[in-house]
């Protein structure tokens, strides 16, 4: 091919053209493009792992789920979209049951197939506290579409004098970003201490295993694990195999054209 590419040694059954040559070479370009945009995408393909469609919407929700669990309150909720006009929200409160606990509602969604309703914010506090691992990944999301609007009031005397002032400052603070900001924060700093307790826990648990002579529970091996060579040793090994071969068949023609 290096011949082919410089004009020398072509065999007499291919043209000789500058044209051939331009086409070789478009072709070796072309191969070389094509070659690495699909390694890089089949180990893409290979490597990323591959999760199930989640519901995002109430529609998805309800045809998805078995069962929708909600706290106490939720007694008012189910009755009150039993009386909806809507099949769908008629279906949700087919599948709606009362739980104790948010604990209890989140941990019957990891364990079956299932969701939890509540308040978006609450909800992703306790995810963050409660049900996410040492390394970041959250065992539980919260879905797209909202179905309950979370609302807030200060209760104030009627025609107080003082109503415009509260209102002006608690609309500043919603417009400007501010309210959004302080719980992202938050959540940032519960994400943040909740990572450090569990890789303290998964520390303290190593050298309890390391101590007694024992490996690692399973579950924590598989939390921190990741690709070493020791992964890629199968392919390392062969591709060297492969240039012994090549390097013994070299020499073998070198020597054969000598003698």
């Amino acid at each position: 091919m290096t011949g082919m590419l410089l004009g020398q040694n072509l065999p007499r059954r291919l043209p000789s053209t500058s044209s051939s040559r331009l086409l070789v070479a478009i072709w070796l370009v072309f191969g070389i493009i094509f070659a690495s945009a699909y390694r890089g995408n089949l180990t893409a393909a290979l490597t990323l792992p591959t999760y199930p469609p989640r519901p995002e919407t109430l529609p998805q929700l309800v045809e998805s789920v078995k069962m929708i669990t909600m706290q106490s309150y939720g007694k008012e909720f189910k009755e009150f979209f039993s009386k909806s006009d809507s099949p769908l929200f008629q279906k949700l409160a087919t599948l709606i049951t009362i739980v104790p606990t948010l604990m209890g509602g989140q941990q019957q969604a990891i364990e079956n197939k299932q969701a939890h309703l509540d308040n978006r914010r609450y909800q992703s506090h306790n995810i963050a506290k409660r049900f996410t691992r040492a390394d970041g990944r959250e065992l539980l999301y919260i879905g797209r579409e909202s179905i309950m609007p979370g609302q807030s009031a200060w209760p104030l005397p009627h025609d107080a004098p003082y109503t415009a002032v509260i209102d002006r400052h608690l609309m500043a603070v919603v417009e400007a970003g501010l309210y959004e900001q302080w719980a992202a924060d938050l959540l940032f700093e519960v994400q943040q201490e909740s990572r450090k307790r569990l890789q303290e826990q998964q520390r303290q648990q190593q050298l309890q295993a390391h101590a007694d002579g024992k490996l690692a529970s399973e579950g924590s091996r598989e939390s921190t694990l990741s690709l070493s060579i020791r992964h890629t040793q199968g392919a390392f090994l062969l591709f060297l195999f492969g240039l012994v071969i090549a390097a013994l068949a070299f020499g073998g023609e070198v020597i054969s054209g000598k003698l």
